[in-house]
């Protein structure tokens, strides 16, 4: 794999639940159980965009955190030809329990096609590793997000199946809205604000 922009992105505070679940339109997911706090993610977004887009918008990490609500900070703290170095922070909330989540992830790009990432702090996971595809479907685009992981921290497993079910389908929403908004009004890969 070949790393060639700085950048990457997949967030941290995602956090659980179980079976296919549609998050909104063009949006599903499936969360395992695994058991002693492991779980295995996959989600899919539909977009009608191109892969030059959907690419700078997943890998548009100095600014993922003004349009990914979960992410308090992504910072890219080390790049070069073969990998990113992505700090990232991100909030759960559930009921009344609110969670920081930090990870440090090594991210490698196969450019328009995949990003790879895990994180190498350790701090909140035992693992936390994934990925992000583009893949051509019809007229259309489908996204899949991949994550496994394996928290370290001691919640209810309700409580962070629950805030890791919400976060996801948070996530994926967010990445299709800012797909779908960059697209229709043709902006350059970099975030813009808007007016």
């Amino acid at each position: 794999m070949i790393k060639t922009s700085p950048l990457k992105f997949m967030l941290c505070a995602a956090l659980l639940s179980g079976g296919w679940a549609r998050a909104a339109d063009g949006v599903t997911m499936n969360l395992e159980d695994l058991g002693k706090g492991r779980y295995r993610l996959e989600g899919h977004i539909s977009v009608q965009a191109s892969a030059y887009q959907t690419w700078k918008v997943l890998t548009d990490y100095e600014n993922i955190a003004q349009f990914v609500s979960s992410l308090r900070k992504s910072q890219v703290k080390d790049s070069n030809i073969e990998r990113v170095l992505l700090e990232q922070e991100a909030l759960g909330k559930k009921f009344f329990i609110t969670r920081k989540v930090r990870v440090l992830l090594e991210v490698t790009e196969l450019p328009y096609k995949r990003i790879e990432f895990e994180d190498t702090l350790k701090k909140d996971f035992s693992y936390y590793r994934g990925s992000w595809e583009i893949r051509s479907v019809g007229n259309g685009l489908d996204v899949i997000y991949r994550l496994e992981c394996q928290r370290h921290f001691v919640v209810p497993n309700f409580i962070a199946k629950e805030a890791l079910k919400n976060s996801a389908a948070d996530l994926l929403a967010d990445v299709q809205r800012e797909i779908l908004r960059r697209n229709k009004k043709g902006l350059p890969g970099a975030y813009e604000t808007k007016n």
